[in-house]
């Protein structure tokens, strides 16, 4: 003999006890820039502080170690590498209410 399987309907009056109602359940999608040992930003910042000071090194020591067309191409590569990373670190800094 075939019993079914008994499945309990629940009209909006009775409700299961053992669940909450329509409350969704919090998951943090990302963690705080605060939270670990590790944060990305300080070493996005030390990595972008370090490109600047070797493009502008580079780009003073172009003008002595170069000339001609080799030296504008230096100059115009790290010219442009000076002003990514300064806009990079200017797009991170700190923004602090005055």
């Amino acid at each position: 003999m075939h019993h079914p399987i008994h499945r309990p309907t629940h009209s909006p009056i009775h409700r299961p006890t053992h669940r909450p109602i329509h409350r969704p359940i919090h998951r943090p999608t990302h963690r705080p820039a605060h939270h670990g040992p590790l944060r990305k930003e300080p070493l996005m910042k030390f990595v972008l502080w370090l490109v600047l000071a070797i493009a502008a090194v580079v780009n003073v020591a172009s003008s002595f170690a170069f000339s001609g067309i080799e030296q504008m191409v230096i100059s115009g590569v790290t010219g442009l590498t000076v002003i990514a990373t300064a806009t990079g670190l200017y797009l991170t800094r700190d923004r602090r209410a005055a």
